[in-house]
């Protein structure tokens, strides 16, 4: 009886009561399913945790970024809920962004290994010549119900997202980013940037072991818990929006005649792709005061929706010109400085990034 008392039962569990009115269900097939989940009670709490994060992966792709989930895909839900299948397929697609989603739960990669959750991106760019150009890319999502004396048992959070990515292969030989969805709040004891989500997640946007070992985005562990009403998805959007904008493809801009991505830009703060380019100055004050001239390779985008701030930029520091996208300092997924919300480190070499 012990998950009873537990509040992060109980904010899940009472998710699933709700879930009818969160996916506006009106089918009556679909309500009595409902109905026969609810009456097997108590079920595994980590099991419970890994279906709530599922939910909220659709629900953060669907409200947030503007995905439109396939029409059957409530029973899909249901049906994993109710018969512990593998292999559960929802495709979801976003014509405007020209992204498409396979969102597979308990799929086997090529390793036999079975992580909770992938996102196969199909995505499309826009050439010079008006032709588009067809790509792909795969991100592994794993849930893990750890409080931190758990973790701190596991070796601590590295220890534990290493051994997805590695040990287990996760990543299928360094090619998949691969990230721990977990409901711990005090996970992160020494918060390695200046943003608010520092003290909950990791993103792999620095070093965070004192070592040289710099994980690109390639990594990481973000917070996402159903009692946490101040965050909430926000970490878990934050994350979407960091695969959907920047991990889809290659940050090397050094061969490029502007830092901006091949895929068509997409708002991580709500989802729009109508986007415009904004005139930029051609010099600014340092920190120091002393007058610098920007770089000519920057783009400097804005959302016509909500007026988010995109800038694209590349790092001055690595001969790749690694790609830097810009969001503010509370949508951004690179680390900031507190008082320059959009000068950032660069996550390949730590270094910060040109103008």
């Amino acid at each position: 009886m012990t998950f009873v008392q537990n509040i992060n039962y109980q904010a899940v569990h009472n998710g699933y009561k709700v879930l009818r009115d969160i996916t506006k269900l009106t089918d009556d097939e679909l309500l009595l399913n409902l109905e026969q989940i609810d009456d097997m009670g108590l079920v595994n709490m980590p099991l419970l945790y890994e279906r709530w994060t599922l939910i909220q992966l659709i629900l953060v792709l669907k409200n947030s970024f503007r995905f439109v989930p396939q029409k059957d895909w409530k029973y899909k839900l249901i049906e994993a809920v109710k018969s512990n299948k593998t292999d559960i397929n929802v495709n979801l697609t976003n014509d405007e962004a020209k992204r498409y989603i396979s969102l597979w739960y308990e799929k086997s990669l090529s390793n036999n290994k079975r992580p909770d959750f992938i996102l196969d991106l199909t995505w499309f760019s826009n050439n010079i010549d008006g032709t588009t150009e067809r790509h792909f890319k795969r991100f592994v999502l794993d849930a893990k119900f750890y409080d931190k004396l758990t973790f701190d048992k596991a070796g601590g959070m590295l220890s534990k997202i290493n051994e997805l990515f590695d040990g287990k292969n996760y990543s299928e030989n360094n090619s998949n980013p691969v990230f721990l969805i977990h409901p711990c709040n005090n996970l992160i004891e020494y918060p390695i940037t200046a943003q608010l989500w520092g003290k909950h997640s990791f993103l792999g946007e620095l070093n965070i072991n004192d070592d040289a070992n710099l994980f690109s985005h390639d990594r990481g562990a973000v917070f996402l818990s159903p009692i946490d009403r101040s965050l909430y998805s926000d970490e878990l959007q934050r994350l979407l929006g960091m695969f959907l904008q920047y991990k889809l493809e290659d940050a090397k801009t050094s061969d490029l005649d502007n830092d901006s991505s091949l895929a068509v830009p997409i708002c991580i703060r709500c989802g729009s792709s109508d986007v415009k380019n904004l005139k930029k100055t051609t010099r600014y004050r340092n920190r120091h005061g002393d007058w610098v001239e920007r770089t000519p390779k920057s783009v400097w985008m804005q959302c016509c929706e909500c007026e988010q701030l995109q800038i694209y930029n590349h790092c001055a520091s690595d001969k790749s010109s690694t790609r830097l996208i810009k969001n503010g300092l509370y949508w951004s997924y690179h680390s900031a400085r507190a008082l320059e919300p959009f000068n950032m480190k660069c996550p390949s070499c730590g270094e910060w990034g040109a103008w």
